[in-house]
């Protein structure tokens, strides 16, 4: 694991964290709003760990709401459990940390050290333009600057990177089923069974728009008219007049 001897630290945290935690929120115009949890283990990602959510109360604009309403789900269940990261992070500046102590505050976990990681913001150093990401801490008034190499940034970096890329993913495949069932739901005999049963057999929407005429006739309770229709429904711009 990189060394983190420069690395924020608070009273609660006494060593190098080998669980870390960070979560990030996407939406698309407000909407299908969902959220990701990426974990490092050691310094490494653990990807078997990451966990993906869909927003079920806040706001698909409310970035903050979106946030609280994660976090309290994760820690809530981390009472349960037992199972807290060595360090929670962000992805955000004083804003999204604040939520985050909020949540915190309120289950009781005092100790439970966090940090959020800002998104970069160019600035001029010596005549060359640099965009540098800043570790905003809890009860600090300036963010700490760590140099562009630090082992400790470049873990923070990497891991917002990893749950930034989760989340984005699963607002398109959360997006893809929605649009998806929108098409579905104006086709006569595709009723819930059956979508069901298409994503069940083929793995996701986009393989469902992608798949044959013969792929489609193969899911159970789909017979070679419905497949054909369905077929035809999916790709409009295929059809011979």
């Amino acid at each position: 694991m990189p060394r983190w001897r420069s690395s924020p630290r608070s009273s609660s945290w006494p060593g190098p964290p080998r669980r870390i935690e960070c979560y990030d929120n996407s939406n698309l115009g407000g909407t299908h709003p969902v959220a990701a949890m990426s974990v490092f283990l050691g310094g490494r990602p653990a990807r078997g760990e990451y966990r993906r959510y869909r927003v079920k109360r806040a706001a698909g604009n409310d970035d903050y709401g979106m946030m609280r309403e994660i976090l309290e789900r994760r820690f809530t269940r981390a009472r349960e459990s037992g199972l807290f990261p060595d360090l929670l992070v962000v992805d955000g500046g004083k804003g999204q940390l604040g939520v985050a102590l909020a949540v915190l505050h309120d289950l009781g976990l005092h100790d439970q050290p966090v940090v959020g990681i800002a998104k970069p913001r160019t600035e001029r150093r010596k005549g060359d333009t640099v965009a540098t990401d800043k570790i905003v801490l809890p009860h600090r008034k300036e963010p700490l600057k760590l140099g562009r190499g630090h082992p400790a940034l470049r873990i923070l970096q990497h891991i917002r990177d990893e749950a930034h890329r989760t989340a984005v993913r699963y607002q398109r495949k959360v997006r893809g089923q929605a649009d998806l069932t929108s098409v579905l739901e104006g086709i006569p005999g595709i009723g819930k069974a059956r979508r069901n049963a298409l994503l069940r057999a083929l793995g996701s929407a986009e393989a469902v728009a992608d798949a044959t005429v013969e792929q489609l006739e193969a899911v159970e309770g789909v017979g070679p008219a419905l497949a054909r229709t369905l077929y035809d429904a999916l790709h409009p711009d295929d059809l011979v007049l």
